[in-house]
């Protein structure tokens, strides 16, 4: 069933520049296997909450992140699913949304 599922996410140095607020930047998008999250400098929290949903608003999968201070997510979904996600990503009181798209 949709939300049950694991998925791993790993901490790497990626070369997107961190923007200084608004939405995180996400790359590769469209992704394949792997999609990369720098959140805004303002959210460079250690531990991090992801939510990622589907077009319909069902919870596909949610994970606390330690990004070790850095605000990055390298993200590999662990169930098969395609097409446009939307991610929650909530650091301390604050939050974020952002989306993409998984072929």
């Amino acid at each position: 069933p949709l939300g049950c599922g694991l998925f791993r996410i790993s901490y790497r140095p990626v070369s997107v520049e961190a923007p200084e607020s608004g939405a995180p930047a996400a790359y590769p998008n469209p992704f394949i296997d792997e999609l990369n999250i720098v959140l805004p400098r303002e959210a460079h929290y250690r531990e991090v909450e992801i939510s990622v949903y589907d077009a319909a608003g069902r919870l596909l999968e949610s994970a606390v992140v330690n990004t070790g201070g850095e605000g990055r997510i390298s993200w590999t979904p662990e169930e098969n699913w395609r097409g446009p996600c939307f991610y929650r990503i909530k650091a301390g009181e604050k939050l974020w949304r952002g989306s993409a798209v998984r072929k």
